[in-house]
């Protein structure tokens, strides 16, 4: 199990500072880890739920998650109004999950 890290709060205050300049960064009042949440074959899970059309996700970062985020917002952006490109959203789309357990017998 990982450690609670100090450094990494600053570092997100740092990342977050330009973003929301009017937040009172200094009167935290919780600060906490929890897992990293992490698909079976690494890319995040991000478009529509099989079986679920008008639910999307954008989950499975890991520690991708600040780097892919603007590339998220782009393609969840586009699922919404139907300008997706195909080939980019197949590749993260969930229902790729669903396929890979039951090719691969993934469980979970």
């Amino acid at each position: 199990m990982d450690r609670f890290r100090q450094g990494r709060v600053q570092a997100l205050v740092a990342a977050g500072l330009p973003y929301l300049p009017g937040a009172d960064w200094e009167r935290r009042e919780q600060e906490w880890m929890g897992p990293r949440p992490m698909t079976p074959d690494g890319p995040p899970l991000t478009g529509p739920v099989p079986g679920r059309p008008r639910i999307l996700l954008a989950t499975g970062h890991n520690m991708l998650g600040l780097t892919l985020a603007p590339a998220t917002g782009r393609l969840v952006a586009g699922l919404l109004t139907g300008e997706a490109d195909p080939g980019l959203a197949a590749r993260f789309a969930p229902s790729r999950s669903v396929r890979l357990r039951r090719g691969r017998g993934l469980s979970g």
